[in-house]
């Protein structure tokens, strides 16, 4: 099954998506979506929409996970990832790809066992689950590798119960 993982926000979208059975998980495409604050708001959701499109054409993932919001500080940034992330799930929507939407909590839980655990940890785990050794890219690129594994994971346990 593949899953395509998303880290939402205006500035930079991480995306990732695996190839996941249950013997192997397989990293099959991940990248990052830029987008120039010279632009307006609108042309910079419309290019994540773009973008993102291409991707899941590619792709072709059958599950997606979709990191959920959490701020404590910024109210101002929160709005924008928000809209950003409306934007993400519309196209998942029109795709009819079904969307798992983990928390921060959540998904460092699925690949540490520790709901604390740091980006060096969920990393490290990232790259352990992939048996990976070299980078990956930015933060944006590991935490939608994460998301990805984590939905997985999640989807997996859900079928089960």
């Amino acid at each position: 099954m593949k899953v395509v993982g998303i880290d939402p926000g205006l500035e930079r979208v991480g995306y990732a998506v695996i190839d996941h059975t249950n013997t192997q998980d397989k990293l099959v495409e991940s990248g990052l979506i830029k987008t120039s604050p010279l632009k307006t708001k609108g042309e910079r959701l419309d290019l994540i929409y773009r973008q993102l499109l291409e991707v899941l054409e590619r792709a072709t993932p059958s599950l997606a996970g979709v990191e959920t919001l959490y701020f404590t500080v910024n109210s101002k940034s929160a709005m924008s990832v928000a809209e950003a992330r409306g934007v993400i799930l519309v196209l998942l929507a029109q795709k009819h790809i079904p969307t798992i939407e983990p928390t921060p909590l959540q998904v460092k839980v699925a690949l540490t066992g520790y709901g604390k655990a740091d980006k060096t940890q969920v990393s490290g785990m990232v790259k352990k689950i992939l048996r990976f050794k070299e980078d990956l890219g930015p933060d944006d690129v590991y935490d939608a590798v994460a998301i990805a594994l984590a939905s997985a994971a999640l989807n997996m346990s859900a079928a089960m119960r």
